[in-house]
């Protein structure tokens, strides 16, 4: 095992802006200097400090900030959020949320900051005091994460048998990852089940606990996530498939059949 000091830093990305009164041109003495980068696979958060041509920390409680952030090559508008306004004087953060930047390309992009006054009219803030708008962004993908590619199971463990004295004939797959397996930008999942000649009840059910959860078909481990009740020939295809969102750990297939057996599922999440 290696003893190295391994060091992690935790700081605020903090960006000055400049507040002008008038659309004078003035110098262009540099505000900022630094390359900001935002992280795919993170919630990435960007303190502002307004300021005016004097470096004075401006008041803009009475205000909405929002930013925008654009991509360069198209000309569109990635994504708008306002600004939360903190306790200090002249100062806002931007939060960028992972679903925000999930879908973007890695590469250099636009932002630019807006305030609203009480009559909803923007106006700029500038980013130096050239009175220029815009400042580069570096959107990164050095932790980005994929979904997990589509899991299958093919085997079923039967846990009640009419046979025996069960009420009825039941059987449960594999626990299959939920979403939160990784971390994706949100909780849809699909299910196709391959089901020819089907006719009876399938349940989907999910599990938040963390370790592999009981394969009994009546477990509290389990909660009821769709059901399914194949009997009318339209449904009894080959493959039937449904899709769900919920965040949750484990998901399973639970079927109770009175003609035929599912062959197979496959998940995808």
């Amino acid at each position: 095992m290696s003893k190295g000091d391994n060091r992690l830093f935790l700081y605020d990305t903090n960006i000055d802006l400049v507040l002008t009164t008038t659309a004078m041109y003035v110098d262009n003495r540099p505000m900022n200097n630094r390359n900001l980068k935002i992280h795919k696979g993170l919630t990435n958060e960007i303190y502002f400090t307004i300021r005016d041509r004097d470096r004075k920390k401006q008041n803009v409680y009475s205000d909405v900030l929002r930013a925008h952030l654009i991509n360069p090559s198209t000309k569109q508008r990635v994504f708008s959020s306002i600004l939360d306004n903190q306790g200090d004087l002249g100062t806002a953060k931007l939060t960028v949320f992972e679903n925000d930047i999930a879908n973007l390309d890695a590469g250099l992009y636009k932002l630019y900051v807006a305030r609203s006054d009480s009559e909803t009219n923007a106006m700029p803030i500038y980013t130096d005091q050239d009175n220029n708008v815009q400042f580069d962004v570096e959107v990164t993908d050095q932790i980005n994460v994929e979904p997990v590619p589509t899991q299958t199971a093919n085997t079923f463990l039967q846990t009640g048998n009419t046979a025996i004295g069960d009420a009825a004939n039941s059987f449960v797959s594999s626990a299959l990852y939920g979403n939160l397996d990784r971390n994706f930008q949100n909780a849809l999942h699909t299910i196709a089940i391959t089901a020819p000649g089907y006719t009876g009840q399938v349940v989907v059910q999910g599990s938040c606990i963390s370790s592999v959860p009981d394969s009994d078909d009546a477990s509290s481990d389990w909660f009821n996530v769709s059901v399914m009740d194949l009997a009318d020939p339209q449904t009894t295809g080959n493959i039937v498939q449904t899709s769900f969102t919920i965040n949750c750990n484990w998901v399973r297939v639970l079927h109770y059949p009175q003609v035929g057996q599912i062959t197979n599922i496959q998940l995808r999440n």
